[in-house]
């Protein structure tokens, strides 16, 4: 994969983000961080990406994504579709341990 990666975000996540970025005032620059990193992401040999489903050449990934602002063991999960052959990221879902355990298989199978 190259760095010229195309990132969308659909409605929900939209929405969710801005909740979060109200209480997590790093946010915006750590989830800046995260896409620049992602196209350099080996997924099958990283244990902060899980492939939660793969079809044709599209997969579904949870990925940890490091917040400064959050303290302690909170953790903050982003759940995308890769779509391998055009590179794009489409971002479905974000949102962190204490609120949701699991992601929205609904949501995604929707979006696949």
């Amino acid at each position: 994969m190259t760095t010229k990666m195309k990132f969308n975000e659909m409605a929900e996540f939209t929405k969710e983000f801005k909740k979060l970025a109200k209480k997590y005032p790093t946010l915006p620059s750590d989830f800046e961080v995260f896409k620049k990193v992602l196209p350099l992401i080996d997924f099958k040999n990283n244990k902060g990406y899980v492939i939660i489903k793969e079809v044709d050449f599209t997969k579904v990934v949870k990925a940890r994504l490091k917040v400064k602002s959050l303290k302690g063991t909170l953790k903050t999960r982003v759940v995308f579709i890769l779509r391998v052959e055009n590179e794009v990221v489409d971002f479905i879902e974000i949102y962190t341990k204490n609120n949701k355990d699991r992601e929205d298989n609904l949501r995604i199978n929707s979006y696949l």
